[in-house]
């Protein structure tokens, strides 16, 4: 099990005890900021690890024997907030949205290592409060929750989405409105 804590700037990864479920600290490695979103490739073998206040995205790669995280590359992204990690169900783009920047992107995955590297394939500004990733069994499609409501730093009167934005998923990790809908508004009852 892997969990930043976030106030201690870290990645803690725990054993798990099969017969009753506790936990067991194995360690914690150092992350560049208040750690945020985690996810892993298909594989379970790269964990990637985005940090609130620094908006980077840490690689790394995950020892099979004993789970141990070790650093292969901070990706530092230029936007605020990565809310929420995932990759495409063929492990070749991770999907980030961001939060305050009211944005998704897509990147690269380098197939030699498992870490995210470079720029952006992919950068369409949504709404703010940018918070999840649904991905359709295809591997066709990408939705991306937005929470409504207002947030801390922006000014007077700014309000997220309250709406989930839909994507195609080309094959080289582009990603384009939905051409039948791009979006819906959600709504209370």
């Amino acid at each position: 099990l892997y969990a930043t804590l976030r106030e201690d700037d870290e990645l803690a990864w725990y054993s798990v005890d099969k017969s009753d479920g506790s936990l067991q600290l194995q360690g914690t490695v150092p992350l560049p900021g208040h750690g945020a979103g985690i996810g892993a490739n298909p594989l379970r073998t790269t964990l990637f690890v985005a940090t609130h206040d620094t908006a980077q995205i840490c690689s790394f790669r995950l020892d099979a024997a004993t789970g141990a995280p070790s650093l292969l590359n901070v990706l530092d992204t230029g936007l605020e907030d990565p809310a929420y990690i995932a990759t495409d169900l063929s492990g070749r783009f991770l999907i980030t949205p961001f939060y305050a920047s009211g944005c998704v992107a897509t990147y690269p995955i380098d197939p030699s290592d498992g870490a995210v590297r470079g720029k952006a394939i992919s950068l369409v500004y949504t709404n703010k409060h940018a918070h999840g990733v649904a991905i359709d069994p295809s591997n066709t499609h990408v939705f991306i929750p937005h929470a409504g409501g207002t947030y801390p730093h922006y000014p007077e009167g700014v309000r997220g989405g309250n709406c989930i934005h839909q994507f195609s998923l080309s094959s080289d990790g582009a990603l384009l409105p939905n051409r039948d809908a791009s979006s819906i508004h959600v709504t209370g009852h």
